[in-house]
């Protein structure tokens, strides 16, 4: 009670009433992952009370007036609730620390070789059990330290958990070995093209004296050798392909043929083929053997069984033109003329010297 007097001597009262702040309890929250929730819950007997949530640094419960909260922090959060007694109007404030760990980093390559390894790493300390888990061991398996073993073409989940219990996971694709397409022979100083499989990160030769490949995969050939051809994919994983370079073929034999007459070319190895540029100047068999169409100059090419082709080049020579008397007395001359300059030797021959001869110059 409140007692007042005032300058008259007189007395007033007051009645006043003291009422206790409220009394609840705080639920203490589990440390979590990061993505992990919990629900935090203000409890108090009799349960009378209004809750209003604030959270440091601003969450979603801000502002929440529930007696319970699920909470998904990002990072370590500070949640205060506050209870107010409806009737009395009096109130009090509890505070509660959410602790949050990261989830842990994993690397290492993730795009394995067929039958190859590739080593795994987690952030933090590795859990005592089970740090590293496969979900698919037909497809991938994986040690205790983290050492990844392709089994299979496919994928797999890899879960790493740390001493804090925080867990993460990755997809390991385990691929195969790329496939290497193309011709497996070249003619030196000519090329081929190979292709592989997937993603080209490199191309290389095993000697470069006989054989170079390009970042496209082209081969040149160089000289008469073996090589061979790595291919690697952008997942590190590898092929090869022997390449033989064969040599360029010579071919032996006159150069000039005159119309309607043959000459015979030979080619050096197995022959394959024949051909003439121009079939309408001088065409060629099978066998090499050209024959004279029409004056001028084609290009006779060879073909041997590995591919490798030359040509040499074949001038078809007009027949010579004679002009002249051809009627003769017993016993008398004429002159004969052709076109042309007269051969060095037997420029003129008599089918017949019991009937007519014929001198060097006509």
């Amino acid at each position: 009670t409140i007692t007042y007097t005032s300058s008259t001597g007189c007395i007033g009262t007051f009645q006043i009433t003291v009422n206790p702040t409220p009394a609840f309890t705080l639920s203490n929250p589990p440390t979590l992952c990061a993505g992990q929730s919990a629900t935090i819950t203000a409890t108090s007997t009799p349960n009378i009370y209004n809750y209003v949530w604030n959270t440091s640094p601003v969450t979603t419960q801000n502002g929440v007036s529930t007696s319970s909260v699920t909470v998904s922090p990002g990072a370590t959060t500070i949640y205060s609730v506050t209870a107010t007694n409806a009737t009395t109007g009096c109130s009090s404030s509890q505070n509660t620390t959410v602790t949050v760990n990261p989830l842990p980093v994993i690397s290492g390559g993730t795009d394995i070789c067929l039958n190859a390894q590739s080593q795994l790493t987690g952030t933090a300390t590795a859990a005592n059990n089970n740090a590293w888990v496969s979900n698919n061991t037909g497809v991938a398996t994986i040690s205790a330290s983290g050492l990844v073993t392709a089994v299979s073409i496919g994928t797999a989940q890899i879960t790493y958990t740390n001493t804090l219990g925080c867990s993460n996971s990755v997809t390991v694709n385990i691929v195969a070995f790329p496939i290497i397409t193309g011709p497996s022979a070249v003619c030196v100083g000519s090329t081929v093209q190979l292709n592989g499989s997937g993603t080209a990160a490199s191309w290389t030769s095993s000697n470069l004296a006989v054989a170079t490949v390009n970042a496209t995969g082209q081969v040149s050939g160089i000289s008469v050798g073996n090589a061979t051809i790595t291919y690697v994919t952008n997942t590190g994983c590898s092929n090869t392909i022997s390449i033989s370079v064969n040599p360029i073929p010579t071919i032996t034999g006159p150069n000039a043929v005159c119309v309607n007459s043959t000459i015979t070319l030979t080619g050096s190895g197995t022959t394959a083929s024949w051909s003439s540029s121009n079939n309408s100047i001088a065409t060629v068999s099978s066998l090499g053997v050209v024959t004279g169409v029409s004056a001028g100059t084609v290009s006779i090419t060879y073909t041997n069984n590995f591919g490798c082709s030359a040509s040499t080049s074949v001038t078809v020579n007009a027949n010579p033109v004679i002009t002249g008397a051809n009627n003769l007395c017993l016993n008398s001359t004429l002159q004969l003329n052709g076109n042309g300059t007269a051969a060095a030797n037997s420029a003129w021959i008599s089918s017949n010297t019991g009937v007519a001869t014929i001198s060097n110059t006509g």
